[in-house]
């Protein structure tokens, strides 16, 4: 299929592969015989061209180029020997090996990758200095080591990342409750974010050892109302140059309700011979009645907060929302006055002698917090894709 598209590398790669796991396939030494000498004429070819062109990363091209024909030698190299069954002779390559070429290919497609790199990493836009961040890793994976190009690549690293700090805003009550809560969403929005920060190469969150030991003593600065009269002062103390901040605006319990419904029910069923009452019953029916009543209970709490994603540089609002989350739980459970022939099957595990309770206010705040600190951290990372 490559070899029909044109893609003669790939398809000169795949036959090669292929021979080492079946040497004997008759299909594959068919198609890597003509499409070998056909991938390398393609990629000298392109050498050529690219050493003519005024492209701004030929060497690159050229590097790369010659890398594949190094690898299909290898591929090709590696393989036993070849036989054609049908023609009855032994099948060989011509390999021929432009190390040097390569190695030198290699050295100025680093150099013009450093050289981007340089030149991008002067500027002061953090989506440029990633840019930067990029280029000196290709340099870097042509030659290994290549002048001072890691060094640079984690300087510009380091100015191409977003460093973030949460901090809460005060509190309109000093309620024990809303304390504790407010804590913990700060502590477990880091944790989230933290995670989330894993998959990104250019997002780090501060975390509670680093917050507490800047913050120790600056009390002038962290005043519990963080806007733009102090959003200067808070990246210098953390170094930092996003801000998330949020407010705990409400925690909000509904008290449980109970809704109860009666129903008269008649059931019968047939008498098999082995039934005792058998005889009892004439017209061999048995019928069955009772008064059932379900009853429900449900508890509901309801959780609001809002948040703020800040760049502390120029005190533009990246984002912000205020979000809302409401936890329920429900319990059902039946009462007979009757056979208890008349409940169906998930009416007769509901009958019990106990009533079950719902989640108390306590437990439905558990809930609520853990889903609304995951709706803002998931609203938060969102903005650094």
């Amino acid at each position: 299929m490559n070899y029909k598209r044109g893609q003669l590398v790939e398809a000169a790669t795949l036959a090669a592969r292929s021979l080492k796991e079946d040497p004997a396939n008759q299909k594959s030494i068919l198609l890597l015989e003509k499409v070998f000498p056909e991938a390398l004429a393609s990629l000298q070819k392109k050498i050529s061209d690219e050493t003519k062109s005024d492209n701004k990363f030929r060497w690159s091209e050229i590097a790369d180029s010659y890398g594949k024909i190094h690898t299909l030698n290898k591929d090709v190299s590696s393989l036993p020997k070849l036989f054609l069954k049908k023609e009855k002779r032994e099948v060989s390559f011509r390999v021929t090996y432009f190390d040097k070429e390569y190695a030198e290919a290699k050295q100025k497609a680093a150099e013009e990758n450093y050289q981007e790199g340089l030149a991008l990493s002067k500027t002061k836009d953090r989506g440029v200095m990633r840019k930067a961040v990029s280029y000196f890793e290709k340099a870097l994976a042509y030659v290994p080591g290549y002048k001072d190009a890691e060094e640079r690549m984690k300087e510009s690293g380091k100015s191409a990342t977003d460093i973030v700090v949460v901090l809460p805003q005060e509190l309109q009550t000093k309620d024990d409750l809303y304390v504790k809560t407010r804590d913990y969403m700060q502590e477990a929005l880091v944790s989230a974010l933290i995670q989330g920060a894993k998959e990104k190469s250019f997002l780090k969150i501060i975390d509670k050892s680093f917050r507490d030991e800047a913050i120790a003593g600056q009390t002038n600065v962290l005043t519990g109302v963080y806007d733009e009269s102090n959003f200067m002062e808070i990246g210098q103390l953390f170094d930092a140059n996003k801000i998330v901040t949020f407010s705990l605006l409400s925690i909000s319990p509904a008290e449980p309700v109970i809704t109860e419904k009666k129903e008269k029910r008649k059931t019968e069923r047939e008498l098999y011979v082995t039934d005792k009452d058998y005889d009892a019953y004439p017209d061999h029916i048995k019928r069955f009645e009772g008064e059932v009543t379900i009853f429900k209970k449900s508890a509901a709490l309801t959780l609001a907060a809002s948040y703020k994603l800040v760049s502390i540089e120029n005190t533009e609002i990246i984002d912000s929302n205020t979000l809302q989350v409401t936890v329920k739980d429900e319990v059902t459970w039946i009462d007979l006055a009757g056979d208890a022939e008349v409940l169906n099957e998930a009416e007769t595990a509901q009958y019990k002698d106990f009533k079950p309770e719902v989640k108390t206010p306590a437990q439905l705040l558990e809930d609520g917090k853990v889903q609304l600190v995951n709706q803002m951290s998931g609203a938060v990372l969102k903005q650094f894709e």
